[in-house]
């Protein structure tokens, strides 16, 4: 599957065969959801999933993703692979590293904890006082 068109002739010809499967009660809507995802091609089932992982988080790992959210995101997908087909592969590849670095997880920076100046005795600070021992306000 390389463009939107496939995928529609994918789909309908895939809704034809299961309307009647469906129908005689010889197949079920969830088991439709997962054979029509598992019939694209791995590359594309695989950005599939993991888009519809981090976009449909209310569905139970061990359900399918329904078929109309499928469809929709290899639509998307699938957009976005014609697009970067026409373009020279310099761009393609800077394109593939913004994507790539847009989801990687980003480290978590420590927070920053000012200095307590009250807790820094020395003898330009009025805390300290050599007769009276170490004052801490």
């Amino acid at each position: 599957m390389q463009n939107r068109d496939e995928l529609g002739e994918y789909t309908q010809a895939f809704q034809k065969i299961l309307a009647l499967l469906i129908a005689n009660q010889k197949l079920a809507e969830v088991e439709r959801d997962m054979v029509y995802l598992n019939g694209f091609p791995s590359v594309l089932q695989q950005k599939v999933r993991e888009w519809l992982l981090i976009t449909k988080q209310d569905v139970h790992p061990d359900d399918p993703y329904p078929m109309s959210d499928v469809i929709t995101v290899a639509q998307f997908l699938l957009t976005g692979l014609a697009f970067h087909s026409s373009l020279p592969p310099a761009v393609t590849a800077q394109l593939a590293f913004v994507a790539q670095s847009a989801f990687a997880p980003r480290q978590q920076q420590p927070a920053y904890t000012p200095p307590c100046p009250s807790l820094h005795v020395t003898p330009a600070n009025p805390a300290f006082n050599p007769a009276a021992g170490i004052k801490v306000l």
